[in-house]
């Protein structure tokens, strides 16, 4: 997995491939949405440590890198400080019934909200069930900072869980795909949602659908509750040669969400381009 930093020439940002500005192999790195800024200095968090589940390597422990020291790169998770146990985010919340055992852990995202005051770990077990629990970003911080120079693991059940709720068969239905996660102020979740592509006739992959965002009210389970962008006919994303992918998801102050989606070829399934779209009204 790799993050690379480019200069912006107008609307474009162009990036050396050979030059990644953080490199994780092996242990350290896998499939993740998860690259967003910690709130102090120039330290960011990132997904880390995968664990296969059917042909995906997830990660499942979230790092903090300083984006100051660089390049970065590490084969292992170990040579990081690191957000451990997320299985059991929100054990100390309520009853702490929203835990659950570590062999049902199948994959987790985390997120900033704008004011740099709540911190959401979301996991999905392999029931199908969404996790998610929220804690005071500051206090992730500190235990972070303590356990930095040792490149220790901070167990998410020494923190104290601010809230905590579950949504059932939350990769079924209505949502055919989990990709992004990003969380207001108000502790509203949204969850950017498109499934890859897949091959069609003569070796073409094709665009899958739906393409959407859905905003979900803190502690509300009820699908019919939520509110859903639905950008499948939004011709302004459609790259003619190409099949998108929506991808990672933020939430600005504002209240403005900004969606990057990834550019596939058609022919092979590459991904040669990214794009970020500001999508208002949400």
């Amino acid at each position: 997995m790799a993050v690379y930093h480019g200069n912006a020439r107008g609307k474009k940002v162009y990036f050396d491939p050979h030059f990644p500005h953080v490199y994780l192999t092996d242990k350290a790195g896998g499939h993740t949405q998860t690259f967003t800024y910690s709130g102090s200095g120039h330290k960011w968090y990132i997904g880390t440590k995968h664990q296969k589940s059917g042909h995906t390597l997830w990660d499942i422990q979230i790092a903090r890198v300083d984006l100051d020291v660089y390049p970065i790169q590490h084969d292992s998770n170990t040579q990081m400080v690191r957000l451990s146990h997320l299985n059991r985010a929100g054990a100390t919340y309520g009853d702490g019934s929203v835990q659950y055992e570590g062999k049902l852990y199948e994959r987790m995202e985390a997120a900033v909200s704008p004011d740099l005051q709540t911190f959401l770990v979301a996991t999905i077990d392999l029931n199908h069930v969404g996790h998610f629990a929220i804690y005071d970003n500051n206090l992730i911080q500190e235990k972070m900072d303590e356990a930095e120079a040792s490149h220790a693991n901070v167990n998410i059940e020494d923190i104290p869980c601010l809230g905590a709720f579950t949504i059932p068969h939350f990769n079924q239905y209505p949502l055919k795909s989990i990709q992004g996660y990003a969380i207001d102020n108000d502790a509203n979740i949204y969850v950017s949602s498109q499934p890859s592509p897949k091959p069609g006739l003569f070796g073409h992959y094709k665009q899958q659908s739906p393409r959407e965002i859905v905003k979900i009210p803190w502690c509300e389970a009820d699908s019919k509750k939520w509110s859903v962008a639905d950008l499948d006919r939004e011709k302004v994303i459609d790259q003619f040669g190409f099949a998108t992918e929506f991808e990672g998801i933020q939430v600005s102050e504002s209240g403005d969400l900004y969606l990057t989606v990834a550019y596939h070829a058609k022919d092979n399934d590459t991904t040669l381009k990214n794009r970020i779209y500001r999508i208002s009204g949400l």
